[in-house]
């Protein structure tokens, strides 16, 4: 019996090493030394759409930003428009609290190619303290298109935020208020922020001294 249980583990850790190789095998953003890596089918306001992203280390030059592009991480993010019909006109991050939207720090917004010559670039990047964005205006953001490496640097580690594309560009685009997640979202490979990692390394030191005892 103490065989089989040993098998099935070793089984079951394979299987998910297996599947762990699968998903970055198709992400399009590297994933060399990403700290953060995960990805959202975005269905909400009319779209739909891939959206990838990742954050790495500044120093470890994954993704190459301008030399003035100062920050200890580097924030990436690939888009892909699935629409049937709707364009994007711009792209948003946000992060919404109980009492309004939250400050974001960013140093540097822009964007890093692809290597694609087909791939979209922003027009307009910009922090207006509450909302990062990149503008694509003039309805260049087709259907069946897709963006290059949508960039900005940061000298705050990553927590969980929010997204929102939209129609609009500049400063009327606007926001969704009132709402901690504004898209429906399938995750990949998501990263725990550190107090959820310290939850869990306590309660994986509480489950081994209870075995160390049934076995005692």
């Amino acid at each position: 019996m103490k065989n089989k249980t040993i098998k099935w583990v070793g089984m079951s850790v394979v299987l998910l090493l297996v599947l762990q190789t699968a998903i970055q095998a198709a992400y399009i953003l590297p994933t060399t030394n990403d700290i953060w890596h995960g990805y959202q089918n975005y269905k909400t306001g009319g779209y739909n759409a891939y959206i990838e992203y990742a954050v790495y280390k500044t120093a470890d030059n994954v993704i190459t930003v301008p030399a003035s592009a100062t920050g200890t991480y580097t924030y990436a993010y690939k888009i892909v428009n699935k629409s049937d019909s709707s364009v994007i006109g711009a792209f948003q991050l946000y992060k919404q609290t109980t009492s309004g939207l939250a400050t974001l720090s960013s140093l540097w917004e822009g964007s890093v190619s692809d290597g694609s010559s087909t791939s979209i670039s922003p027009d307009a990047a910009f922090n207006s303290g509450t909302v990062i964005q990149f503008d694509f205006a003039g309805g260049i953001f087709e259907v069946s298109k897709n963006s290059v490496y949508l960039v900005f640097t940061s000298n705050y580690s990553p927590v969980a935020g929010s997204i929102n594309l939209t129609s609009s560009s500049g400063d009327e685009a606007g926001v969704p208020g009132g709402s901690t997640d504004a898209t429906e979202s399938d995750y990949a490979n998501q990263i725990p922020e550190p107090t959820t990692m310290a939850l869990l390394s306590l309660g994986a030191m509480a489950l081994k001294r209870n075995l160390k005892r049934r076995r005692s």
